[in-house]
């Protein structure tokens, strides 16, 4: 375990955390991806989000610009064209900035 993880984190979120901190070795990364890939980690790392107590498909946690801007989140409840709102006005705010989720966004299959 990496030193400065706490201890009390699941085996789900100390995952994603070692995959968010190694997946992109070996690739070249746009600086915008890695602001919200680090602060993604941050908030894991810190116990703002959680991994392993999602028991929900569908449930997000967004970050823009290398900021956490929801909690879990279903993008079903969000009304419609809510998130385009929602990423315009953050686009305002910083318009260098990206879109970057986490969470469990696996689509239903019919």
């Amino acid at each position: 375990m990496d030193s400065g993880v706490p201890s009390t984190l699941g085996p789900r979120t100390l995952s994603r955390i070692h995959y968010l901190k190694t997946h992109w070795e070996n690739f070249e990364e746009d600086p915008r991806d890695r602001k919200n890939r680090l602060a993604a980690i941050a908030a894991y790392e810190s116990g703002d989000i959680d991994f392993d107590n999602l028991q929900l498909n569908g449930v997000l946690c967004l970050f823009w610009g290398g900021v956490r801007k929801t909690g879990w989140i279903r993008l079903s409840d969000l009304g419609q064209g809510e998130l385009m709102k929602m990423a315009t006005e953050w686009k305002k705010a910083d318009p260098s900035g990206r879109l970057w989720y986490e969470g469990i966004a696996v689509p239903k299959r019919f």
